[in-house]
């Protein structure tokens, strides 16, 4: 996956400050651990190590990130930056009071995660994940979001001298990660809803009809199919127009959702086919559906512009599947598609009865 600009210019940034400080740090800690022969006096040392540290100290000041030091023992915070206020709302003295302030303001969930990577780091080991993001609980209610490094600062020879800690706020990040999430989810609930009727669409209808067929399989219970067709659409669109089509299709999409289950999977099979899968759903439930359907259908009237009124009427193909009734060689597609197919000969057998039937598969 490519990295945003902005994301991939934060994380060079970071590395950036990490080398600096790392060079400032060890100047100090070096001239520290000089010699005491050196030719230089104790003066002039004091002096380059007092310059040293007032560099350190405007460069961590002056930025967004959070820096501060820790002692090799890992007990004692012996500098933070001014930028740990504005992230965390907590005083740096509450930090140099107590080493483990950052986890107080932690989110419970994340405190483990947090100790397993200052564990890792103060064992001397690399750490599952050497960066990682943790959410900071501010006093006044807020959340922050904190990507937070720790690295071990050695001198020239190795020695362990202290610890860094970095922490970037990515609460903007955060914020957009979770846009674009809900986004992408709203795009694909989207590609899975008939525009039209705010059913299902062919495609989520066939999904949920394959996991609900895995399901009756597996748990050895019925699943119940009907494909449903308005009659006559094709003679109302030429008198009356597609619009006034649409409002039927409308019309009966709602019908068809309230005499269903809340539990069922209604949706638009194509043009003027709805198709409803009745998970666990007998013959005896199914016929009880269907026939509420048209008594709600047959209660229903679209009312015109010109006072007229249109009658809705439909004919259903219903069949039904039992757990039991399939053989090993038989894979979940081919068995769907039959049920399909069953289905839509029961519908067919409807129409030609008249139209305005219901029609079960395998029944005379």
């Amino acid at each position: 996956m490519a990295i945003k600009p902005g994301v991939q210019r934060s994380h060079e940034r970071q590395e950036d400050m990490l080398q600096t400080l790392n060079t400032f740090v060890a100047k100090v800690v070096g001239k520290l651990r000089a010699p005491s022969n050196s030719t230089r006096s104790n003066s002039d040392l004091q002096k380059a190590l007092e310059v040293s540290e007032e560099r350190f100290r405007l460069l961590a000041d002056h930025i967004d990130e959070v820096f501060w030091l820790i002692s090799a023992d890992g007990s004692e915070v012996q500098f933070v930056s001014s930028a740990y206020k504005k992230l965390t709302g907590r005083s740096s003295e509450m930090l140099f009071a107590d080493a483990n302030d950052w986890e107080h303001s932690m989110d419970p969930q994340h405190r483990p995660r947090f100790q397993e990577m200052m564990a890792a780091v103060q064992g001397g080991k690399e750490p599952v994940e050497n960066e990682q993001e943790f959410g900071i609980m501010r006093e006044d209610g807020s959340v922050r979001w904190a990507r937070i490094q720790i690295q071990p600062m050695r001198d020239e020879k190795g020695e362990l001298m202290m610890f860094l800690g970095v922490a970037v706020d990515v609460t903007e990040n955060k914020r957009l990660e979770q846009e674009l999430k809900k986004s992408l989810a709203r795009i694909e609930a989207e590609a899975m809803i008939d525009e039209l009727t705010g059913l299902l669409n062919r495609r989520a209808v066939i999904q949920n009809a394959t996991a609900e067929l895995s399901r009756a399989m597996r748990e050895k219970r019925p699943v119940s199919l009907m494909v449903i067709d308005i009659d006559n659409l094709k003679a109302v669109n030429d008198e009356y127009g597609h619009l006034v089509g649409d409002k039927i299709l409308k019309m009966a999409s709602a019908i068809i959702e309230h005499s269903t289950r809340p539990y069922d999977w209604v949706g638009r099979w194509g043009g003027d086919e709805f198709m409803v899968i009745l998970p666990g759903a007998d013959l005896r439930v199914a016929k009880n559906v269907a026939a509420r359907m048209q008594r709600m259908t047959r209660d229903s009237v679209l009312e015109l512009d010109d006072q007229n009124e249109l009658e809705i009427r439909f004919s259903l193909g219903l069949t039904v599947f039992f757990g039991t009734t399939f053989t090993a060689e038989q894979s979940e597609e081919e068995i769907l598609e039959r049920l399909f197919g069953e289905a839509d000969q029961a519908l067919y057998e409807a129409k030609q009865a008249g139209r305005d039937q219901v029609r079960i598969y395998g029944e005379d």
